[in-house]
Order: C-alpha cells, then structure tokens, then sequence
C-alpha cells in the first residue's frame, strides 16, 4: 500500500469521527438536554468553541455510564475504537513511510 492510499484512508477515518461527534452531538441534544447543555451546547454552528469539551465527554469521560443509556454507549465505544484505528494507521504510516 502506497503513502498516499494510506492517507486518504486517515482522511476518511477523521471524516467519520468528525460524523460520529456530530451525531453523538444530536443525540445528547434529544435524550439527554442537560448533559448537551453542560458541554456547551455542541453543534456545527459553534463547533469550534465546543468541540474539545464533546471530544473530552466521549474520549476520556465516563460520566455517560450514569445515564444508563445503551445507545450512547455503543455510539461513545465505538467512537473510541475509531479514534484506535486511526491512531494504528497514524502510527503505520509514520513507521512504513
């Protein structure tokens, strides 16, 4: 696989967690308003402001366990499983290239 395969695969892992943000976002702006509001307010239209509390919420939190909600915890792990991925390909590329 060529360096350049491999970085349009880390522009699309970055795209999806981007998207995964963004729904994790929406969701919590639906079920659970007071978490949504607690990080600001996360959305496209402030992202820049709000996104690193969001990123810090589904990263490094695990203050969503006491919500008891299965979806949002399927969504957060999977979330962290991305951001694994794409750190593994981050650090191949950097190895092999």
């Amino acid at each position: 696989m060529s360096g350049q395969h491999v970085s349009q695969i880390i522009g699309i892992l970055v795209i999806i967690y981007l998207t995964a943000l963004l729904g994790i976002a929406r969701y919590l702006r639906i079920k659970h308003k007071a978490v949504w509001q607690s990080l600001g307010g996360p959305g496209l239209t402030n992202w820049f402001f709000t996104s690193f509390k969001l990123a810090g919420y589904v990263l490094f939190s695990g203050a969503f366990r006491q919500l008891a909600d299965r979806r949002l915890t399927l969504a957060i792990y999977a979330t962290r499983g991305l951001v694994l991925a794409l750190v593994a390909t981050i650090v191949y590329w950097k190895l092999a290239y």
